[in-house]
């Protein structure tokens, strides 16, 4: 009992201490459990692009044999083949459906932004209407100061700028008036489209989302025009395909026949299927690990804190006696499993390798002692502890 007092704590301030050691302790598992998460699921994508690689050659090998091989799946492709050739022909309906009402959805979208834009000028036709005279002011102050440049450097032109001196200066000099006139008009300009920016803002928003939802639909539409697209072309080659793959996917056991080639690429197909499980199951199990010690973690911060408002009360009044307090059995049991886990969770590049045996290691770690009787145990015993010191001694 002395040992286990040692480990866990005495009074209020080795209590608040002893619980946010532990708090420190299963973040840091939750860290390495994160980038064993992490890592299965990078592996879990490239398992799954191998299974479906494997799918594919598989049902590759059998249309270029007509579907007919090996005999056994010949079988099950002609039994599934009606209901699929339903589903997609059902599909092609459906898609020609949708593709039709993004078609009315976009245009519908098109034409809101169009009548936003237009509320927004025949409301101001006065600004709308001073901005397309300034722009063809501007037109006509900048062509006319290009020809002036081009005067002025043909009257200065050979020895011009020295025998006919005066005729220079007066043209660069109603070149310099066009330039002033020109950038008068440019500035102009710049003030009527600050006030139509100041006006379109208010439509910024609206417009933003319109744009949005109109990207969207064309990028569905792209997506649905192609699936279309494959299904107009064969529908039957499509639906047989579909039939084989949604097979592939059902076979779980290697299967022999006198077809050696493809007999190795079910091999592959199983292969992959069961990694991909396996690394799908990982995933899911590391997932309720992290959920299991974060609620945990949070539990514990929300006792740290009641402890720390016990302590405050105590070292507020003199008077009150120090409390002193006996760690239970179960709560240092419990947090053993902290030590414990440690070593199974430190590499996560040799459990991503093992998916299966780092979910055995963590069973046997484990057993029951993260169910919710034993986290309801643990942190009851830590409250009545707290509770009886209080009551005892103060």
């Amino acid at each position: 009992m002395s040992n286990q007092s040692h480990a866990g704590f005495h009074d209020l301030a080795t209590m608040v201490y002893y619980v946010d050691k532990k708090v420190e302790r299963i973040g840091a598992l939750v860290k390495e459990i994160g980038e064993i998460q992490h890592e299965f699921e990078s592996r879990f994508m490239q398992s799954q692009q191998r299974y479906d690689n494997a799918r594919a050659a598989a049902g590759a090998w059998v249309a270029e044999r007509e579907w007919k091989q090996p005999p056994w799946l010949a079988e099950a492709i002609e039994k599934a083949l009606p209901p699929m050739r339903d589903r997609k022909r059902a599909r092609l309906v459906e898609l020609k459906q949708k593709l039709s009402e993004l078609a009315t959805q976009r245009q519908g979208i098109e034409q809101q932004n169009d009548a936003t834009m237009g509320q927004i000028k025949s409301e101001n036709p006065q600004l709308n209407a001073r901005e397309e005279e300034l722009k063809q002011q501007e037109i006509e102050a900048r062509d006319r100061f290009y020809k002036l440049t081009a005067d002025w450097k043909k009257t200065g032109s050979g020895l011009g700028w020295l025998v006919r001196a005066g005729a220079v200066r007066k043209a660069r000099e109603v070149m310099e008036q066009a330039n002033a006139e020109w950038i008068n008009l440019n500035a102009r300009l710049a003030e009527v489209r600050n006030s139509w920016v100041t006006l379109k803002q208010k439509t910024d928003e609206t417009e933003a989302t319109l744009q949005q939802a109109w990207r969207l639909r064309v990028a569905e539409t792209a997506r649905l025009t192609r699936e279309l697209g494959e299904l107009d072309r064969s529908l039957e080659a499509v639906a047989r395909e579909g039939v084989v793959d949604e097979l592939m996917s059902a076979v779980t056991e290697a299967k022999q026949s006198e077809q050696p080639d493809f007999d190795k690429l079910l091999d592959e197909v199983v292969a992959a299927h069961a990694e991909n499980n396996a690394y799908e199951a990982g995933i899911t199990q590391v997932a309720e690990l992290i959920g299991l010690l974060k609620g945990v973690s949070e539990g514990l911060t929300r006792m740290g804190e009641s402890v720390k408002s016990v302590q405050a009360e105590q070292d507020g009044h003199s008077e009150l006696a120090r409390l002193q307090l006996v760690t239970p059995d179960v709560v240092l049991q419990f947090h053993q499993l902290w030590v414990e886990m440690q070593p199974v969770v430190l590499d996560e590049k040799e459990a991503a390798a093992h998916p299966a045996q780092f979910a055995e290691s963590v069973k046997q770690v484990i057993g029951e002692r993260l169910s919710d009787k034993a986290i309801d145990a643990m942190f009851t015993a830590l409250g009545d502890e707290l509770n009886r010191a209080t009551k005892e001694q103060w």
